[in-house]
């Protein structure tokens, strides 16, 4: 079963009120009856909340989501509750435009997952990328005319070695999978594409997509959604440009990256450990973000995962 056990402790709060005529145990198929709202987004406005509604497919063993519309109360909004998107998209990832009109989000489009945007008022969601893997972290750009996400850019390894062409119509084994990286695999991904996370903009109106960031250092892939200044002229993420930086996982740094792209990134910090998350303020005079110096880590951690120490 792929549920989460985490999940057992909502379930004993939810499987009936404490004062219940007949308390029933809890089994493990009440995880499938499970409704768990999460990532809730409040509008611009203030009277709406956008919402993911998480459930578990018993058919499937898969978990689900679908993405609705619930007004705030006492706001003055209409009491009903919309289904902005149905779990066909598997939508996540949503946020508001800055005027309230929009909701961009992540959602499927055949087989893969690609940038919408739905029109609050008609509820008509259209995809506005064509991406080969699936975006995250979406931020709408203070004029609302662009959005900021994160996304694979794929890393073919040089071949070392080359096989004889395949005669038509035989039958050979599988091709041999060569790891030339680290990390290769993980959980529940399975095997992972080599390659670099890099900071992209959309333009709304056009689809247009412009890689802004460069280089190795997975930009972005840590933080909640890269961080725009209030003039939109840059985004601020984390990043670990160094050449082995996938061998230092508590190893990266803030970076203010110009949004019209071929520019040189500003490094914001320079703690040893990591910084990530970051969020301006909006007179952009201040950065907040999440970081965790080296020194606070338990010793045997800092000898095994220092930056400054070859694994």
């Amino acid at each position: 079963m792929r549920v989460f056990s985490g999940l057992i402790g909502l379930a004993l709060v939810l499987a009936g009120p404490a004062w219940a005529d007949t308390p029933k145990p809890v089994e493990a198929l009440d995880l499938y009856r499970l409704e768990q709202p999460i990532d809730p987004q409040l509008s611009p406005d203030g009277k709406q909340v956008a919402v993911l509604r998480q459930t578990r497919d018993i058919q499937t063993d898969r978990v689900q989501t679908d993405l609705w519309l619930v007004p705030v109360p006492g706001s003055g909004a209409s009491d009903v509750r919309r289904l902005l998107v149905g779990a066909d998209r598997a939508p996540s990832t949503a946020r508001w435009s800055p005027d309230g009109n929009s909701i961009a989000f992540v959602g499927k489009d055949g087989t893969k997952s690609q940038i919408f945007v739905l029109d609050v008022k008609d509820g008509i969601a259209k995809p506005r990328t064509t991406l080969k893997f699936s975006p995250s972290a979406l931020s709408w750009s203070p004029d609302g005319k662009r959005i900021a996400f994160v996304n694979l850019v794929e890393e073919k390894p040089e071949a070392i070695y080359k096989l004889p062409e395949k005669p038509e119509g035989a039958t050979w084994a599988a091709p041999a999978r060569v790891v030339r990286t680290f990390p290769y695999r993980t959980d529940p991904e399975g095997w992972l594409t080599p390659g670099d996370y890099q900071v992209f903009t959309l333009e709304v109106a056009t689809g247009a997509v412009t890689q802004i960031t460069s280089g190795s250092g997975d930009w972005g892939r840590e933080d909640g959604q890269p961080a725009w200044t209030p003039d939109g002229q840059f985004v601020v993420v984390s990043g670990n440009p160094a050449p082995d930086a996938h061998l230092k996982p508590v190893q990266s740094d803030l970076y203010a990256w110009p949004v019209a792209g071929g520019g040189t990134p500003r490094q914001l910090t320079t703690d040893d450990g990591f910084e990530n998350s970051p969020a301006i303020s909006p007179d952009g005079k201040s950065l907040a973000y999440v970081g965790a110096p080296m020194c606070l880590l338990p010793p045997f951690l800092q000898r095994v995962l220092s930056p400054k120490r070859a694994i």
